[in-house]
């Protein structure tokens, strides 16, 4: 009996003409499967040389995902991958390095502006000093409290001036408001 493998045509070949169909699946995925995760067995310089998941493809834990001890499949990627390895640790040594050295830098140089810092303040300081009299410096302030009392009291004299200003205004407005409204009494009684 001849069933069609597509609904487009018929096929020449019956779905089941041998026991060993699933055998034949089996060993298409275990193909697959050695290409997909050992590209260099698919090789054609690689493919006379045994492996050692050739010997456990065949067996039944190799329906199972099973992960090998072994440090190297083929001799060849342990190499690699221990040279890549020690390139990285050997990155990650430069990089830690590099940190350290950037970073005792940055101490280094806000030490340096500190004490530049620290030193010019402590010169300025010092003409500072050199240059100013004690005497002089009491003399200078008695005198800018002087001022200060004499401004003090110019302007309470102006307020006092501007608060009688004020009151005399106030006065003057009262009056005219008074004889606006004494008119305004004139002007209704006649």
């Amino acid at each position: 009996m001849s069933v069609p493998s597509s609904p487009i045509g018929p096929s020449s070949e019956p779905l089941f003409h041998a026991p060993n169909v699933l055998d034949d699946m089996h060993r298409k995925q275990q193909e697959r499967s050695s290409k997909h995760t050992l590209p260099w067995s698919s090789s054609p310089i690689r493919r006379d040389e045994p492996t050692i998941h050739s010997a456990s493809l065949s067996s039944p834990r190799s329906r199972s995902y099973h992960h090998h001890s072994s440090p190297s499949r083929n001799g060849h990627t342990s190499a690699g991958n221990m040279r890549n390895k020690h390139n990285k640790v050997r990155q990650f040594r430069n990089q830690h390095r590099q940190e350290k050295l950037e970073g005792r830098r940055h101490i280094l140089h806000d030490a340096q502006v500190y004490s530049e810092f620290s030193q010019s303040q402590l010169r300025q300081f010092e003409e500072v000093e050199l240059h100013l009299d004690l005497d002089q410096l009491i003399e200078e302030e008695r005198q800018a409290e002087a001022e200060y009392e004499e401004e003090q009291e110019d302007y309470e004299a102006y307020i006092r001036q501007y608060e009688n200003d004020l009151e005399d205004f106030e006065l003057q407005e009262e009056l005219e408001m008074a004889e606006l409204i004494s008119r305004m009494d004139i002007g209704d009684k006649s």
